[in-house]
């Protein structure tokens, strides 16, 4: 039995507003990297912990711009201490 290779490409979680129209998911793939896209409302601590990316990229909307002004907080003020620090930009 065949198992598929376990890739070491790190994982960008891309936090993108609702209305997200253009394609930066398929750039950073291009480039390399493993992508998990969610709208900027659901990413909450508890997903980050589960998902473990190298970094958390924050689409900002002008429309919603709390959305994305509020998310970096949040998840530091939720981080246990044992948390690895992950950049968020």
């Amino acid at each position: 039995m065949a198992t598929e290779p376990v890739s070491r490409a790190p994982l960008v979680l891309l936090a993108e507003s609702a209305h997200a129209d253009h394609h930066h998911a398929d750039m950073l793939t291009r480039a390399g990297f493993r992508v998990v896209t969610l709208p900027i409302r659901e990413v909450t601590p508890e997903l980050i912990r589960d998902v473990k990316p190298a970094i958390i990229a924050i689409e900002f909307d002008d429309a919603q711009p709390t959305d994305a002004l509020d998310l970096a907080p949040r998840l530091c003020a939720d981080a246990p201490p044992r948390t690895i620090p992950i950049p968020v930009i």
